[in-house]
């Protein structure tokens, strides 16, 4: 095998949240990386999402 690297970089935007996930790989551990990138990434917009929802409802409370 090779020490041979790749670099990944996905970056998530919801609303004004930006987020970036950088990941070095290492060529024999390319697809298992990127199951764990897709899985994170997944994660990463839920709670960006989340967050978002929760903003947004503090802007405007309701009423009852």
């Amino acid at each position: 095998m090779t020490d041979e690297a790749v670099q990944i970089s996905i970056t998530i935007r919801i609303a004004k949240r930006e987020q970036k996930i950088e990941r070095k790989i290492r060529i024999e551990d390319l697809e298992e990386t990127i199951q764990g990138i897709a899985i994170e990434t997944g994660q990463e917009a839920l709670g960006m999402g989340i967050k978002e929802l929760d903003d947004r409802i503090a802007e405007r409370p309701p009423e009852g």
